[in-house]
């Protein structure tokens, strides 16, 4: 839950520069969503539809073996665990992100996870730390970066269907589930 009134006095500030509102909105809103213990695949944007789309991820080598759990939502929602609590990268991701609030209050958001969406976050608030899964805080993070910016990719999820892919040939192929 928010600080009292925050919406209305949430300025996002970077580098002297007031940034967008319909950013800032998108970010209020996402700090108050309700906290994601596990990730979740429609919060993930992960449909049918999107498995089918991403297809072409698919390694053309193992494309035929790992085309069935590739496109079945049930066995991808069993990986997840295994994609959010893996370090697959050697680059040494890490966002902090400070958000002060009309009233004073300030809240600290971090993550140095190497996963898709840069999940978990951690957000410190006064008196309190929780942990979310919430794709929807890091697109909202991402949306407030330059396209260039490193990590960006990550945060809005452009990472997601070639890491699920890897992650699904190594399980049907190696065993490695």
């Amino acid at each position: 839950m928010l600080p009292p009134r925050s919406e209305t006095y949430l300025t996002l500030r970077a580098k002297d520069k007031t940034l967008d509102k319909v950013k800032a909105a998108a970010l209020s809103k996402a700090l108050s969503a309700p906290l994601l213990a596990e990730p979740d695949l429609s919060n993930l944007g992960i449909s049918e539809q999107w498995l089918a789309r991403n297809i072409v991820n698919l390694q053309p080598d193992y494309r035929r073996q790992s085309l069935q759990m590739y496109t079945d939502p049930a066995a991808i929602l069993r990986l997840l665990p295994r994609l959010f609590g893996l370090w697959y990268s050697e680059d040494n991701s890490q966002i902090i992100v400070k958000v002060r609030f009309g009233g004073g209050e300030s809240w600290t958001i971090s993550s140095n996870a190497n996963a898709p969406f840069m999940l978990p976050w951690s957000i410190h608030r006064p008196g309190r730390e929780s942990t979310t899964f919430d794709a929807g805080l890091s697109r909202a993070i991402g949306s407030l970066m330059p396209l260039e910016s490193t990590n960006r990719d990550k945060l809005v999820g452009e990472t997601l269907s070639k890491v699920l892919a890897r992650e699904v040939e190594d399980c049907v192929n190696f065993r490695q589930c």
